[in-house]
This record gives structure tokens, sequence and C-alpha cells, in this order.
């Protein structure tokens, strides 16, 4: 009878399985880092790849240029007493003299400080005496509207990069937090005289876990 208790004590005793070791899964490959290489591609184009290079020039200089039939279209910034004149391709070397290999498609000269009167006046004298055909029109532009394009690329970059990272964060799933969720543990205290219970139905797992725990608990009882 004592050998028949023993026997079926030792039966209770939960059977250790061992461990099957396994390679963690590959993580699936994120597409959205090609955006964001792409983006970073298009931006440097932009800023190193501009078709017009502006020079900045005095008034005299400006005036020269213009007399020697140098410009092929002028705009004059009414608002702000500036004038912006596209240069001749012929005439890109005499005007940018060693910067003319990075001057651009469209290289540009710039004046201020003269009012939008004197220019166009200038001008029309020039035109006037020495019958060249130059393209001139007004325009207006406002400083804000210039930081806007100025500025226009980072801030495209920062809310591309800002969304980019949300989407990686939602898509590394619920359970795990996002990517901005590493070393952060989800482990709760609780209390035992709290009025929250927790019992094996309210566990999920498989069945061969509840059982294995189920065998452990017995046998601490009843050792």
């Amino acid at each position: 009878m004592n050998n028949t208790n023993k026997d079926s004590k030792q039966n209770k005793q939960p059977t250790l399985r061992p461990k099957i070791g396994g390679t963690n899964p590959k993580r699936p490959f994120n597409p959205y880092w090609i955006y964001a290489v792409a983006l970073a591609i298009l931006m440097g184009m932009w800023f190193f790849g501009q078709d017009s290079t502006v020079k900045e020039v005095k008034w005299s200089d400006f005036q020269q240029y213009v007399r020697e039939n140098r410009v092929q279209s002028i705009v004059i910034y009414s608002n702000k007493g500036v004038a912006d004149a596209v240069v001749r391709e012929e005439s890109v070397s005499h005007v940018f003299g060693e910067d003319a290999n990075r001057a651009g498609r469209m290289p540009v000269i710039q004046v201020e400080g003269a009012s939008a009167e004197a220019i166009s006046e200038f001008i029309d004298a020039v035109k006037t005496e020495k019958n060249y055909d130059i393209e001139v029109r007004f325009d207006t532009t406002s400083e804000m509207w210039s930081v806007l394009l100025t500025f226009a690329p980072f801030i495209l970059l920062i809310v591309f990069w800002i969304w980019m990272m949300r989407r990686m964060q939602g898509g590394a799933g619920a359970g795990s937090g996002g990517v901005f969720s590493v070393g952060k543990s989800k482990a709760q205290l609780f209390d035992k005289d709290s009025s929250q219970k927790v019992t094996f139905k309210d566990v999920a797992g498989l069945s061969e876990a509840k059982e294995e725990v189920q065998e452990i608990v017995e046998f601490l009882k009843n050792p």
C-alpha cells in the first residue's frame, strides 16, 4: 500500500522537457527606409544641382553689364528695390569669371540699393539708345514667402522623418510598443489583497503549459 502511494506521488512530479533551441526569425524589411534614402537623394540633388546661380553685383557693375548687352532678361521687384538679370550664355565666363563652371543653366546677377523707378528708367534709356532686346518685367515678393522657399526642403524632410518614424513605430506591433519601447518593461505589480484576481482561465497559453504548471503546484502541495 505504501509503495503504491509513493509511486503515485512520484508520478505527480513535474516532467522537465528540454527547451528546443531555435533561431530568431529575421525581421521583415521595412520599405520606409527606401523612402528615406530616396528623399535624402532628392534633397541633395535639389541643394547641389540648382539650375540658377545668383551673384550679387554693385550698381555700377550692373549698369556696365546692361550697356554691354550681357543680360537677356531683367526682373524688377518693386517692393524691395532689387533687380535680377539673367546673363546671356556667351557672357557667363566674362561675368562670373572663375565661377563660370558653377553658374548653372540660368546664371543670374542681382543688384540692390537702387529704387525700382531708377532701375526701370536706366534700362529704358539703354534700350532706346542701344536698341537692345531686353525683356523687362515687374514683380513683387514677400519676405515670408522667400523664407518659406528657403527652408521648405528642411521642413519637408523633418515632417517626412517624423511621419516615417511613427509608421515604423505603429508597424512594430502593439505588443512590442514600437521601436521606441526597447528596454521598457511591461511588468505590473499586483497586490494579493486587491480585488483583482488572476486565475488559470485568465492566462493565455498552450494547454501543455497549463498542465505543467498544475503538476508543479500539485507537487508542491504533496511532495
